[in-house]
């Protein structure tokens, strides 16, 4: 069996000193294989934990069965089965399975003693982490400082060293160890010591295999062209979709900074029909795309149709939905770590109130810190002043942090004891001045 690890794709192979068991159905039980790991090449392995029995490894295992496979139920599938089983350790820790993908790319160019950057999308950036700044002939780290939503800026602590243009990638700067391996193909070879006179074949055209009966009158066509002319990912369902609003959840991975360096002439953002089987004939579905065409994590949102039919595709009557990449290019090729259904984003928050940040004493340049960080968008900042502000303060403040911006507190007599006047946020101080609003 010649097993092809994907390319460009990191594993860990001393991640717990993983351990796995080859297993073969017997008839009564599962039966641990004897195996010789070899090289493509041909030539045996000596180093265990670089392997194509782990999997850390591209390479070939042989063995031998003791005696003829049976087929067994797995899965609702009925078939000759080999299973291979981690029976110790692991590919590493620090798993990142959880966490979002955090890609984005710089819309306007980023100048050397320059802290600010200017990217498509601050979602999913926080501050104090690390990102990297993947150019085609030099990348640098930084760390985030501030974020400016309004203008979708990230502050760095640190000076950016080069120019960067426009499209240069903005990733978060992961130290998880978490790197199983991912298997490109596997290719199975076998020698079976019997001879008879060939009866019946299987055909495989269009992902479909086909069991051909062979006579001395008739023949048959072993090749057949493919039906799709272009690129397609297929998706089946059990079921159909019911009417409302569907959301599919695709989580994208994160390119290495590597395939993000690699220059590209003329790149075309790709463009992708979605598409279901309407019982006749496959027909365009209106989508709403998240993901950027695959770029980045996201949802992807339609309407169940009414009309969706079970089709065969690759042996399998199910609802398909199918995606065709119709023309563009991807800078790189998509790798997804998983797709899941009934989907919805909801974010974990905690909600504090009348906390006091801190007093005054009248200079200039003082820094006051809220206790949890970050601070989510609808935070209210309130200034304790020593009156009320006039009838013209109080008509300013009013419209803009509306009725309830103003509370006043008064002693058992009636005389105001303390005033607190909600402050407004501003994106930069440019138009301040002397009777404007209290603002941040």
């Amino acid at each position: 069996m010649t097993v092809r690890l994907s390319e460009n794709l990191p594993i860990n192979p001393n991640g717990g000193d993983v351990e796995v068991v080859w297993e073969a159905w017997n008839a009564s039980n599962w039966e641990a294989l004897q195996l010789t790991a070899k090289n493509l090449n041909g030539q045996p392995i000596t180093d265990l934990k670089l392997s194509p029995i782990k999997f850390t490894a591209s390479g070939k295992v042989e063995f031998t069965l003791s005696r003829p496979g049976t087929q067994i139920s797995v899965n609702g599938e009925t078939n000759y089965w080999l299973r291979i089983r981690i029976i110790k350790g692991n590919y590493g820790s620090g798993t990142t399975l959880g966490q979002p993908i955090n890609l984005t790319y710089l819309s306007q160019k980023a100048n050397p003693t320059e802290k600010s950057l200017t990217v498509q999308n601050v979602r999913g950036f926080m501050l104090d982490d690390a990102v990297l700044i993947v150019a085609a002939n030099n990348s640098q780290t930084g760390s985030i400082k501030d974020i400016i939503l309004k203008y979708k800026k990230l502050i760095l602590a640190e000076n950016i060293n080069q120019e960067f243009p426009v499209g240069t990638t903005v990733m978060l700067n992961s130290s998880a160890s978490f790197a199983p391996p991912s298997v490109g193909s596997i290719q199975l070879d076998y020698t079976y010591n019997k001879s008879a006179n060939l009866s019946t074949c299987v055909t495989y055209n269009n992902f479909t295999y086909v069991k051909q009966v062979i006579t001395n009158n008739t023949g048959f066509s072993p090749f057949a062209r493919s039906t799709d002319t272009k690129p397609y990912l297929y998706l089946g369902f059990d079921r159909p979709f019911p009417n409302p609003a569907i959301a599919l959840y695709f989580q994208v991975e994160s390119p290495t900074s590597e395939e993000l360096s690699v220059e590209t002439t003329n790149p075309t953002s790709p463009r992708l029909v979605w598409q279901y089987f309407n019982g006749k004939t496959w027909e365009n579905l209106s989508v709403i795309d998240e993901t950027s065409a695959f770029g980045d994590r996201g949802l992807i949102k339609f309407i169940g149709p009414s009309d969706f039919r079970e089709t065969q595709e690759f042996g399998k009557t199910l609802y398909w939905l199918r995606v065709r990449w119709e023309s563009g290019n991807f800078r790189v090729q998509p790798p997804w770590r998983r797709i899941l259904t009934n989907t919805i984003w909801a974010s974990q928050t905690t909600t504090l109130q009348n906390e006091i940040l801190g007093s005054s004493n009248g200079n200039p340049n003082q820094t006051f810190y809220t206790v949890q960080s970050p601070v989510l968008s609808g935070q209210q900042l309130e200034v304790q002043e020593p009156k009320i502000p006039s009838l013209e303060e109080q008509i300013a403040i009013e419209k803009l942090e509306g009725k309830q911006a103003i509370t006043i507190v008064r002693d058992e007599t009636g005389e105001v004891e303390t005033v607190w006047v909600r402050s407004h946020e501003v994106s930069e101080f440019y138009q301040s001045g002397m009777g404007a609003p209290l603002h941040y």
